[in-house]
C-alpha cells in the first residue's frame, strides 16, 4: 500500500464518531484514531501507539450494567486474542476523571498466518444518550405495571421506589407526610442490601440534626427539591452535621444525590431521596427534571387513594348510621 493510500485510508478511520483502537498479543496500542483518544481521556491519538491497552483502561474504570467492576478477563480484547472469538454490541460503562460514559464495544480478532489471532480491532460507540432513554423508559414502564394505588398504597409506593434501583440510584429513601403533619420513613433500599443498615441510620441522623434546615426536612417544608450532583464529605463537615454523619456519607461513597418533593394539588405529601455511591456516577438537571416529573405522577396517585380511602371510610360510616338506624 502506498503512503498516498496510508494517509487516504487514515484520513476515512479518523473521519469515524467511533472510537477505533488495534492492539496485538501482548495487548499493545498499534493504531487510534481520533475518537479513540476522546474517549480514552484526551491527547492525540498519536499519543496512544505503542502504550498498553490495559494500562490505559486502568486510568478509569470499566463498569458493568449494574455497576459492579467489570472482570478484564471476559472482555472482548481478552475473548479476541486469546480464542478468536468476535464480539458484538457489548455494552460497558467508562467512568474517567468524573465524566461517565456508556460504550457499546465490538471486538473482532485478526488472525496470522497460521490462523491464530494476531491483533484485534476494537470499535467503541458512544451511546450514553440511548442508555438513559433506555433506562427511564423502562423505569416508566415497570412503574405503570405496579397495581393501583387504591388499595394499601404504601406498598406500591414502596415498590415503585425500589424501581430507581441500580439504574437510577446505588440507594433511596421515601418518606411520607402524615395527617398531622409528622413525617414517616416508609422504605429504605440500597442496591447492597448490607448497607441498607446504614441508610437507615444516615436518614435518621440527618433529620435529627438537620430538621427543616436541610435535607428531607427542608424539601417537605418548602416543596422545592434538593440537588447535590457533587457531593463532597469534606465540605460537610460542622455546619449541623455530626462526625457520625459525615461517617457515613464517606462509608456509603455517596457521591451524587437528589430529594425531591412528592406533591399533589399544592400540597408536599412526601418526599423521594435517591443517591449514586459505589456506582460512582452523578446526576445532571436532566435527571433532576425526570424524577421531578416522575415524583408529581406519584403525588396524583398518592392523593387519589386518600380520597378513595376517606371515601371509603365515608361509606362504611354511612351504611353502619343506617344499619344502626334500621337496628332501632
Amino acid at each position: 500500500m502506498s503512503s498516498g493510500q496510508k494517509e487516504w485510508l487514515t484520513q476515512i478511520v479518523n473521519s469515524s464518531t467511533s472510537a477505533i483502537i488495534v492492539i496485538d498479543r501482548q495487548r499493545r496500542i498499534k493504531f487510534a484514531n481520533k475518537a479513540a483518544a476522546v474517549i480514552a481521556g484526551g491527547g492525540s491519538s498519536e499519543g496512544l501507539i505503542g502504550r498498553s491497552y490495559d494500562e490505559v483502561l486502568q486510568e478509569g474504570e470499566v463498569l458493568e450494567f449494574d455497576g459492579s467492576p467489570a472482570d478484564p478477563a471476559d472482555f472482548p480484547s481478552t475473548h479476541a486474542l486469546r480464542e478468536g472469538r468476535m464480539t458484538k454490541g457489548r455494552i460497558y460503562e467508562r467512568v474517567h476523571r468524573g465524566r461517565h460514559a456508556w460504550l457499546q464495544t465490538d471486538a473482532d480478532p485478526i488472525p496470522d498466518e497460521e490462523g491464530l489471532p494476531a491483533f484485534c480491532i476494537l470499535r467503541f460507540r458512544d451511546v450514553s444518550v440511548d442508555k438513559w432513554k433506555s433506562d427511564r423508559l423502562d423505569f416508566l414502564t415497570r412503574s405503570e405495571r405496579i397495581l393501583s394505588l387504591t388499595t394499601d398504597y404504601h406498598a406500591r409506593l414502596i415498590e415503585k421506589a425500589r424501581l430507581t434501583i441500580p439504574n437510577l440510584a446505588d440507594w433511596c429513601t421515601l418518606n411520607v407526610v402524615n395527617p398531622d403533619g409528622t413525617l414517616s420513613r416508609i422504605a429504605v433500599a440500597h442496591r447492597d442490601p448490607a448497607k441498607e443498615e446504614l441508610v437507615r441510620r444516615l436518614a435518621e441522623l440527618s433529620e435529627r440534626e438537620l430538621g427543616h434546615d436541610a435535607g428531607v426536612g427542608r424539601v417537605v417544608k418548602t416543596g422545592e427539591p434538593s440537588f447535590v450532583p457533587d457531593v463532597d464529605p469534606r465540605s460537610m463537615k460542622g455546619n449541623g452535621r455530626s462526625q457520625e454523619m459525615v461517617s457515613l456519607i464517606e462509608q456509603l461513597e455517596v457521591c451524587s444525590s437528589m430529594t425531591l418533593p412528592i406533591i399533589s394539588r399544592d400540597s408536599v405529601l412526601g418526599a423521594l431521596s435517591v443517591a449514586y455511591a459505589g456506582s460512582k456516577r452523578h446526576y445532571t438537571e436532566r435527571d433532576l427534571e425526570f424524577m421531578s416529573e416522575f415524583c408529581l405522577h406519584l403525588g396524583v396517585s398518592v392523593d387519589n387513594a386518600r380520597l378513595y380511602e376517606e371515601i371509603h371510610a365515608r361509606d362504611k360510616a354511612k351504611d353502619d348510621f343506617l344499619a344502626a338506624l334500621s337496628h332501632e
